[in-house]
């Protein structure tokens, strides 16, 4: 879980800043871009497209159907402890 964390800890941050600047629509293109992920670094991308699924999941996000690219909808701002804990709840 160590590896995952760290990048859905980048990926909150990202959505932070996006929503800061009312950006409400995310995707893993547009977190990429926050995070200085290279478009080559494939492993990153797939786990930032793990990370939105997750939040997506927990209650976070808002899924909004486009399927290419996977779009999601910032509800509010999202508090890291918050989502630690419904992480580590999803797991047990």
């Amino acid at each position: 879980m160590g590896y995952f964390s760290k990048i859905l800890s980048e990926t909150v941050d990202a959505i932070n800043r996006c929503y800061e600047k009312n950006v409400t629509h995310v995707n893993v293109g547009r977190i990429r871009k926050c995070t200085n992920v290279k478009s080559t670094d494939r492993s990153k991308i797939v786990f930032i497209s793990r990370a939105l699924d997750e939040l997506s999941q927990a209650g976070f996000l808002e899924y909004l159907g486009k399927n290419s690219p996977k779009t999601y909808q910032v509800k509010e701002k999202i508090n890291w402890t918050d989502v630690l804990r419904e992480v580590q709840d999803a797991q047990d």
